[in-house]
């Protein structure tokens, strides 16, 4: 995975070199097509992705003042 600056914003995912273009290879479930810009006059690589954090859902146990069934008297 690698970080992209493609001049008019930023992109980050997967990447190949196609002669002298850059090609954005999305997920195949994203339902995205792929996304091509001429290197370097559209696209320049700033870095390769080492890790990502990301929430994906709500934790399932999220910390709570008062569990249901609790109450302070």
């Amino acid at each position: 995975m690698y970080f992209v600056d493609v001049r008019s914003g930023y992109r980050c995912g997967w990447f190949h070199q196609d002669g002298g273009k850059l090609v954005m290879q999305p997920h195949p479930l994203s339902h995205c097509l792929p996304e091509t810009w001429r290197t370097p006059q559209e696209a320049e690589v700033i870095g390769q992705v080492a890790g990502i954090v990301t929430r994906l859902s709500e934790p399932r146990y999220a910390a709570h003042a008062e569990s249901p069934g609790e109450s302070e008297d």
